[in-house]
């Protein structure tokens, strides 16, 4: 698709089909940090628990190893690697709505006026 200059999905404010997939996983992860989620996904991320330092922000995930892109998509690997890479002020809202909200703007403010 080409939509010449004019970028209907930041003119919008609507998300791209993958940054969608992004905003979900992100959204799991917030929850799962958060406790609103079953214990079921108990053991789905790895959080570095080393307390020697203080760390800004304390719900640092640690991104597992995946040696295929197959395994890559798995989302202990997606959902932290997405998560990880968000702004602190980002991960660290005090409630869900106001994370989903930011995540989405997160995505959309990637998109250039122009950007196809």
């Amino acid at each position: 698709w080409s939509y010449g200059n004019f970028c209907p999905f930041h003119k919008y404010k609507i998300l791209k089909l993958a940054d969608i997939n992004k905003v979900v996983s992100a959204v799991f992860v917030y929850k799962y940090l958060n406790g609103l989620i079953d214990n079921n996904a108990s053991n789905y991320f790895i959080r570095n628990n080393n307390n020697r330092y203080e760390m800004r922000n304390i719900r640092f995930l640690i991104v597992p190893g995946m040696p295929t892109t197959q395994s890559q998509r798995n989302i202990r690997y997606h959902g932290a690697k997405i998560f990880k890479d968000l702004p602190s002020d980002i991960q660290n809202k005090p409630s869900l709505n106001s994370s989903k909200s930011s995540i989405k703007k997160y995505f959309i403010n990637q998109y250039s006026s122009t950007q196809p």
